[in-house]
This record gives C-alpha cells, structure tokens and sequence, in this order.
C-alpha cells in the first residue's frame, strides 16, 4: 500500500513504465488491485508462495540435544526481534515467569549480528543469558537463550509451543507467521504487520494467531499458552487451516508463467 501511494504520484513515469507489462502475479486481490491502479495492463492473483513453502529444516540431532537440556522447562520462542522489542520480551518473561517458575526465553533476534546488543540489553534487565553463537547451551539457572544464529529458526521454532513473531511491536512491519505456524506452533505478534497483512488478516479473523499490545499482554498470553494447551492445540489447527486454504500459489504461478517460458512461446513472441 505504501509503495503503491508513492507511485501513484508519479503520474508520467508510472504510465511509461507499468504500461510497458506484459504480465503480473499478485499475492492478493489487494495488491492486484493497485497494480492496476498503477497501470498494469494485464495483472493475475495467484497468491502468496509463502503458504506454499516447505517447513524449515531441523538437525535432528542437534534439536534432540536441546530438547534434553530444557526438558520439564515451560518455553516459549520471541522470533525475529528488531531493536526495542528485546526490553519487551524480557519484562514479560519477568512477568510470566512469576508464575510459572523456570521459565525458559528463547529469543531469535531478526538480525543475529546483534548478538551482543541483545545480549546486554537482557543482562540489564536482570536475566541471565546464554547465547548459541558462543556455543553455550541453557542450563537450569539460564532465563534466555539467545539465538542468534543464521539459518535455524526449524530448530528454533521447534523447541516450545509458542511463538512471538517479532517486527511487530515495533514500527517494522512484522516478520512471517506462516513458518512457525507450519510447524504447530501457536502465533502471537503485535499490531505492526503491514509486511503480512492479509496473512495475520486471515489468521486473526479464524483464531489462528493471537494480537497482543506489549509486554502485559505478551506475558498473559504466554501464562495461558501453557495453562491451556486444548486451547492452543486448538488455535494452532485453525491456522493450519487457514494455510492449506490459502495454498496452491506455486502451481498457480507456474500456471501463469508457461506461455512465457514454452518455446516458441508468449516470451519469444514479444522478443521477436
């Protein structure tokens, strides 16, 4: 919405240019609608490949290995954090864990080199850490692990049965709740999604995710995820529902693009 406002003022070189399509896939009616706004001549909605995408890798062994050293540990994920939503995360683990004694805070900041950051904001919130880029592993007296490693939010996502997806209590946009979904785990995330609009649209008009509005209510909710786990199993069916309805976009898309990739095709066609 925000890209298509800033075209939109650009009258005589959006025409040039958006004109000059051929074809466009959008990933949803909304965005299809303001390609053609736009001036795009020919626009399909195929939608969002997300939904399509295959669950995160996990090493099998290397996730076993944690599960044994948090067994017993009521858990919960705060995934791809962006600056200023760490100070929140730990007032609700500080929070939560009041009432749920030895609380375990994995923490998978959006940017992993921000490691230290993190790390220091945590301390000085009184938590003590332990961080998975330095090869340390939770033990009984660790509140957070923090994970700040490239490619394993699969054993991240893995390791509890809720999630906070972060980039949204901060002026961000908000991160992907399908991957955490995917795996069955239950989605929270703030009011800032606009990067996955229809997406959280849709999970929160079924129950599939839950809205929160800071640290009070990301702590309540992390209290009821492990007080009520018919209710979370309940809420982690919806949005698998909501993913299968919404999948199909590859084959879709694929579909679209054939007469551009045949040869002799529409591609060769406008080449000539």
């Amino acid at each position: 919405e925000r890209s298509a406002r800033r075209w939109s003022r650009l009258d005589g070189l959006r025409g040039a240019l958006f004109a000059r399509l051929s074809a466009a896939l959008a990933q949803s009616a909304a965005d299809g609608d303001r390609l053609r706004r736009l001036g795009v001549p020919a626009v399909t909605v195929t939608g969002n490949l997300k939904f399509d995408g295959r669950p995160l890798a996990v090493d099998a062994a290397e996730l076993a290995r944690l599960a044994a050293a948090i067994a017993g540990r009521p858990t919960w994920v705060a995934a791809s954090t962006h600056a200023g939503e760490e100070e929140i995360v730990a007032a609700a683990h500080r929070t939560a864990g009041a009432r749920l004694p030895c609380l375990l805070t994995v923490l998978a900041p959006r940017h992993p080199r921000r490691g230290d950051e993190v790390r220091t904001v945590l301390a000085a919130a009184g938590l003590t850490v332990a961080s998975r880029s330095k090869g340390e592993t939770p033990s009984a007296a660790t509140d957070v692990y923090l994970a700040d490693t490239i490619g394993e939010m699969g054993l991240v996502y893995r390791l509890a049965p809720v999630a906070f997806v972060g980039g949204s209590l901060v002026a961000h946009g908000g991160q992907n709740p399908i991957e955490p979904a995917v795996l069955g785990v239950a989605v929270l995330h703030g009011a800032e999604v606009r990067n996955f609009a229809d997406v959280y649209r849709a999970l929160d008009e079924t129950g599939g995710a839950r809205p929160i509005g800071g640290a009070a209510e990301l702590a309540a909710a992390v209290i009821e995820a492990h007080g009520d786990r018919a209710g979370l199993a309940a809420r982690v069916a919806r949005a698998h529902a909501v993913i299968e309805a919404s999948s199909g976009a590859l084959d879709r898309t694929i579909a679209a693009l054939a007469p551009w990739l045949a040869p002799g095709g529409e591609a060769a066609r406008w080449a000539d």
